[in-house]
């Protein structure tokens, strides 16, 4: 992938300061109260049981307490996969849902299914948690969260090529060549959203991490 393709800016709104400015990091210090930030997203059990509309209605998923996900139709409801996180998203056709899969050992990997009965197919399943997929507003790249490098950060993939995509071809766009300091959050640390997936329109990405506003800009 083009790294041309990836992070422009990052800041913090509103009244955001300067990347890199002191601060900045003065800001980030007193939002992280010095926690130390996670490399993934925990046990999938930590999250209740969630129903999921498509942004036009048409479609219903449903992620239960044990973690199956199923869609909702006239004759009953359809299962999809298993176990799945109930973190999910759809494309912007809602032809493809995107979620985490678990992997085992503490590992998730990022997998979709064509709606409204494909097959599951992977699209990230590298070392590590994968998790908190969304998808461009064009449809052909995808965000999410991976703890791969021991902070969980956001990359980039394409779904252009062929799948699943290897760790090579992603981009890292946020807590690149930080290193993870045990008991507090290193220097620069950009947090990740939990419970909420980030917004992504023609400006980015966007979401609220531990009482602030985050705007991360990525190349249309």
């Amino acid at each position: 992938m083009n790294p041309s393709l990836a992070l422009l800016l990052l800041a913090c709104e509103p009244d955001a300061p300067a990347p890199g400015s002191p601060a900045q990091a003065v800001a980030q210090a007193q939002s992280q109260a010095q926690s130390e930030p996670s490399a993934g997203s925990g046990p999938m059990d930590f999250f209740p049981a969630r129903r999921t509309l498509s942004p036009s209605g048409r479609w219903e998923v449903h992620v239960g307490q044990d973690r199956r996900l199923s869609l909702r139709l006239p004759q009953g409801e359809v299962l999809l996969d298993a176990p799945v996180d109930p973190r999910l998203s759809f494309s912007p056709d809602e032809g493809w849902l995107y979620y985490a899969r678990d992997a085992g050992l503490g590992e998730t990997e990022i997998w979709r299914v064509a709606l409204p009965s494909g097959s599951p197919e992977p699209v990230v399943q590298w070392t590590g948690t994968a998790d908190r997929p969304v998808v461009s507003p064009d449809g052909r790249r995808l965000a999410f969260i991976s703890g791969t490098t021991g902070l969980a950060s956001f990359w980039m993939v394409s779904l252009d090529g062929p799948l699943p995509v290897p760790i090579e071809q992603g981009v890292q766009l946020s807590n690149k060549d930080l290193v993870r300091i045990p008991g507090q959050a290193p220097e620069g640390f950009v947090p990740p959203p939990t419970t909420v997936l980030p917004g992504w329109d023609d400006q980015g990405l966007s979401w609220s991490a531990q009482g602030q506003a985050w705007r991360l800009q990525v190349a249309p």
